[in-house]
């Protein structure tokens, strides 16, 4: 229990960094955008830490975290927002890399 609640709170906290450079940018961000992205992170916290595959914790953060934003990138390309599949790419494997190390260090009893 203890490594699905810690990576809820890092999935939740990477959300929030997520969050804050989409406002930064200058980018407009709705509610919807601010839930759709703090759930999405705080899942991909979840499973990377409760996951255990036979990869680094950073790959497997990488690869939860691209393969989950698959259908995000589809959609991206199907509305004609081909600028945003390159930012996506690019935090997602930056986010992933930065959750896949939190597991490496705080997830308990998992072999990776």
């Amino acid at each position: 229990m203890k490594n699905l609640y810690r990576g809820l709170g890092a999935g939740l906290l990477i959300g929030i960094i997520d969050c804050i450079i989409f406002t930064v940018s200058g980018q407009p961000i709705t509610s919807y955008d601010v839930a759709a992205a703090l759930t999405f992170w705080t899942g991909i916290g979840a499973v990377v830490f409760t996951t255990s595959i036979p990869v680094s914790p950073v790959l497997k953060g990488i690869l939860f975290a691209i393969i989950l934003n698959i259908p995000w990138a589809i959609n991206f390309a199907s509305l004609g927002l081909v600028e945003y599949l390159a930012p996506v790419a690019i935090f997602s494997v930056i986010f992933g890399a930065m959750i896949g190390f939190a597991s490496g260090k705080w997830s308990d009893n998992l072999v990776s």
